[in-house]
């Protein structure tokens, strides 16, 4: 019998998204899908790992050709999507096995966590937030895993708003 490929999404390739393609690089999926319409800038390139040159940052790639091409000198099947998802386009992850959201934009997600549960394709939703308050910074970070079989505590703890307290 013919084993089933094993296809992994990553929305969004900024701090957190670029360190769970690191990790998941280095395991034995069979392709990544990289989805994020940014350009890879000079704050992206302080939270993610490695290190760009000063000619990569001056004409800034697409976020998801940068990585694409990094990780490509160790793996085969990455494949980038330049593109920010939303209800027209997010039919793209219908393939997927699981898929990470990474994106601090909750109105973004709202599309990507409705598709996926309607299709009942895993994921988990990682959330990272940064405030100032009497002269400390406080920071959270978050998973939440949802599955076909547990997926009614994620409206609890994952906000669809689009927030501008994070610093």
């Amino acid at each position: 019998t013919k084993l089933k490929r094993r296809k992994v999404g990553i929305v969004g390739l900024g701090g957190t998204g670029s360190y769970v393609l690191d990790l998941i690089a280095k395991t034995p999926v069979d392709e990544i899908h990289l989805f994020d319409g940014d350009e890879f800038a000079q704050h992206n390139a302080f939270r993610a790992p490695g290190a760009p040159s000063v000619e990569q940052l001056k004409s800034p790639p697409l976020k998801v050709e940068y990585f694409a091409e990094i990780y490509s000198k160790m793996r085969r099947e990455i494949h980038p999507h330049p593109i920010y998802l939303n209800a027209a386009n997010v039919h793209l992850l219908r393939d997927l096995d699981f898929v990470f959201i990474c994106v601090d934009k909750g109105s973004a997600k709202k599309d990507v966590v409705a598709f996926l549960e309607a299709k009942s394709i895993a994921f988990i939703d990682v959330g990272m937030g940064v405030q100032v308050g009497d002269n400390n910074l406080l920071g959270i970070v978050r998973t939440t895993t949802s599955t076909p079989a547990k997926r009614e505590h994620l409206k609890k703890l994952v906000s669809f708003n689009d927030d501008a307290d994070d610093e």
